[in-house]
């Protein structure tokens, strides 16, 4: 909850209650408490009859979903610059709930994938043969999510990547006077 206004959302949900900072930053943190006690319960109810991963606690299953809707968060923001953008998708508010639909749909088939796999993985709970699991479930996720992270910030930047705006985002960025 606490990164969707920074990373894709315009700055939506906060940006309902209030414009400036620092009320903008204490709405958020509001937010995100409030989204921190009510999300876990509604996601455990719909997991716990599915039974992703037999032996394993709920809770730990429900936290490595939502980590995965996070990294699936980070990720399409920093690799897909938000897709879609306003060159695409002129209407703020469809365009919010497409990229909200992304997130939830693409982190949930991820945090499976991930719950089937990851005693697969060496950075997983794979013992390599030693007898000791190396991380576990949630630690090599964020493993996982350091590594994508760190493709970000190597590949993301000049001369690796080049991007021209389109005169539409120019167009903006001259209206709201940051140039």
């Amino acid at each position: 909850m606490f990164l969707i206004p920074a990373e894709g959302g315009e700055n939506y949900p906060m940006k309902f209650f209030a414009k400036k900072q620092p009320v903008m930053g204490l709405v958020g943190l509001v937010i995100a408490v409030l989204g921190g006690i009510a999300i876990p319960p509604i996601v455990r109810a719909i997991v716990t009859p599915m039974d992703l991963v037999p032996g394993m606690p709920v809770d730990i299953v429900v936290a490595s979903l939502e980590l995965s809707v996070v990294s699936f968060l980070l990720t399409w923001h920093h690799l897909f610059d938000d897709y879609p953008s306003s060159a695409i998708v002129e209407n703020q508010a469809l365009r919010l709930t497409l990229r909200l639909a992304i997130w939830l749909i693409g982190g949930g088939v991820c945090g499976v994938v991930w719950l089937k796999t990851f005693k697969l993985l060496p950075f997983g709970a794979n013992d390599l043969g030693m007898g000791i699991p190396t991380l576990g479930v949630l630690a090599g996720q964020f493993s996982l999510l350091l590594m994508i992270l760190y493709a970000n910030t190597y590949f993301d930047k000049w001369p690796l990547v080049y991007k021209e705006s389109s005169p539409k985002e120019v167009a903006e960025i001259v209206e709201s006077g940051l140039l």
